[in-house]
């Protein structure tokens, strides 16, 4: 489980390195992250709406800073249940990720001023869902946090 840990802290460390990490835009997200790079889809900073690759994993659960979090397990079928497997994780441990990620900062969103703090506020609840997802110690999730350092 350590390598599914690693491998998905990596995808969100370049996401944020990157600037391709935005709260509020079920693309840029960490679950839109997780989901581009397990389907082979690139982000770039400029152009965070992919268009051909839809995000069809938002169908299932998707979290608004209006609406909380809205679960539609109905959905879990198709190209949404594609991308969702596609990460190795179930549908309910990335619905975890992505509530994580939106609620853990108040604000933060892309259009705050205060959208880097949310972003790593984000960022470091996600750390610790994935350690409980994957079974990973204290010291080991302190030590990926520490990874999410621009310079």
């Amino acid at each position: 489980m350590k390598q599914s840990f690693d491998n998905s802290v990596a995808i969100l460390v370049k996401a944020y390195l990157n600037d391709t990490l935005w709260k509020g835009n079920c693309y840029g997200c960490a679950v839109g992250n997780l989901v581009a790079a397990s389907c082979g889809y690139s982000l770039n900073k400029v152009d965070l709406d992919w268009g051909v690759h839809a995000q069809r994993w938002a169908d299932v659960f998707v979290t608004t800073r209006h609406q909380g979090q809205e679960l539609s397990p109905e959905r879990y079928k198709g190209p949404a249940k594609e991308q969702i497997d596609s990460t190795g994780y179930t549908w309910k441990e990335l619905a975890q990720v992505e509530l994580a990620f939106e609620t853990a900062y108040p604000g933060g969103y892309y259009d705050k001023p205060d959208h880097e703090q949310g972003m790593y506020q984000g960022l470091m609840a996600v750390v610790e869902v994935l350690a409980t997802i994957h079974n990973i110690p204290l010291e080991q999730a302190l030590e990926a946090k520490s990874l999410f350092v621009k310079a």
